[in-house]
Protein backbone atom coordinates (compact mmCIF):
# COMPACT_ATOMS: atom_id res chain seq x y z
CA UNK A 1 0.00 0.00 0.00
CA UNK A 2 2.76 2.44 0.90
CA UNK A 3 4.07 1.98 -2.75
CA UNK A 4 0.22 3.34 -4.28
CA UNK A 5 -0.04 5.96 -1.62
CA UNK A 6 2.98 7.89 -2.81
CA UNK A 7 2.33 7.29 -5.89
CA UNK A 8 -0.86 8.92 -5.39
CA UNK A 9 1.21 11.78 -3.43
CA UNK A 10 3.64 12.26 -6.00
CA UNK A 11 0.98 13.01 -8.79
CA UNK A 12 -1.12 15.32 -6.24
CA UNK A 13 -4.29 13.00 -6.21
CA UNK A 14 -5.85 13.14 -2.78
CA UNK A 15 -8.76 12.09 -3.26
CA UNK A 16 -7.36 8.41 -4.94
CA UNK A 17 -5.03 8.60 -2.36
CA UNK A 18 -8.31 8.93 0.76
CA UNK A 19 -9.55 6.30 -1.50
CA UNK A 20 -6.54 4.15 -0.86
CA UNK A 21 -6.17 4.64 3.02
CA UNK A 22 -9.52 3.91 3.47
CA UNK A 23 -9.58 0.65 1.58
CA UNK A 24 -6.37 -0.29 3.49
CA UNK A 25 -8.11 0.14 6.70
CA UNK A 26 -11.42 -1.85 5.82
CA UNK A 27 -9.83 -4.68 3.71
CA UNK A 28 -6.62 -5.59 5.78
CA UNK A 29 -7.76 -3.28 9.24
CA UNK A 30 -4.59 -2.03 9.41
CA UNK A 31 -3.96 1.97 9.60
CA UNK A 32 -0.22 1.70 7.98
CA UNK A 33 2.79 1.87 9.46
CA UNK A 34 5.21 4.68 9.88
CA UNK A 35 6.21 4.71 6.07
CA UNK A 36 2.40 5.33 5.63
CA UNK A 37 2.15 8.22 8.21
CA UNK A 38 5.22 9.56 6.47
CA UNK A 39 3.77 10.06 3.14
CA UNK A 40 0.47 11.52 4.49
CA UNK A 41 2.93 14.26 5.95
CA UNK A 42 4.79 15.10 3.10
CA UNK A 43 1.64 15.56 1.51
CA UNK A 44 0.25 17.98 3.40
CA UNK A 45 3.36 19.85 4.29
CA UNK A 46 3.33 20.52 0.60
CA UNK A 47 0.37 22.05 0.97
CA UNK A 48 1.35 23.99 3.98
CA UNK A 49 -1.27 22.06 6.23
CA UNK A 50 1.11 22.36 9.11
CA UNK A 51 -1.84 22.50 11.63
CA UNK A 52 -2.74 18.92 10.17
CA UNK A 53 0.87 17.85 10.16
CA UNK A 54 1.12 18.45 13.90
CA UNK A 55 -2.12 16.95 14.32
CA UNK A 56 -0.74 13.39 12.67
CA UNK A 57 2.30 14.10 15.32
CA UNK A 58 0.28 14.24 18.04
CA UNK A 59 -2.40 11.53 17.09
CA UNK A 60 1.26 9.26 16.49
CA UNK A 61 2.56 10.12 20.33
CA UNK A 62 -1.11 9.91 21.83
CA UNK A 63 -0.99 6.08 20.09
CA UNK A 64 2.30 4.98 21.21
CA UNK A 65 3.98 5.68 18.02
CA UNK A 66 6.91 7.28 17.85
CA UNK A 67 7.51 9.60 15.13
CA UNK A 68 11.04 9.27 13.21
CA UNK A 69 13.43 11.86 12.01
CA UNK A 70 11.63 12.21 8.83
CA UNK A 71 8.36 12.42 10.34
CA UNK A 72 9.70 15.25 12.55
CA UNK A 73 11.33 16.96 9.85
CA UNK A 74 8.37 17.01 7.41
CA UNK A 75 6.01 18.42 10.28
CA UNK A 76 9.11 21.29 10.73
CA UNK A 77 8.86 22.18 6.73
CA UNK A 78 5.42 22.09 6.79
CA UNK A 79 5.71 25.15 9.39
CA UNK A 80 8.77 26.70 7.83
CA UNK A 81 6.42 26.77 4.24
CA UNK A 82 3.67 28.18 6.27
CA UNK A 83 5.95 31.13 7.21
Amino acid sequence: FNAVVNACEICGEEDLTLQVLESMKKTHDTEGNIITTNIALKRLAKLGQSQACEGIIIGMLQEGIEPTVVSYTTAIRACAKEG
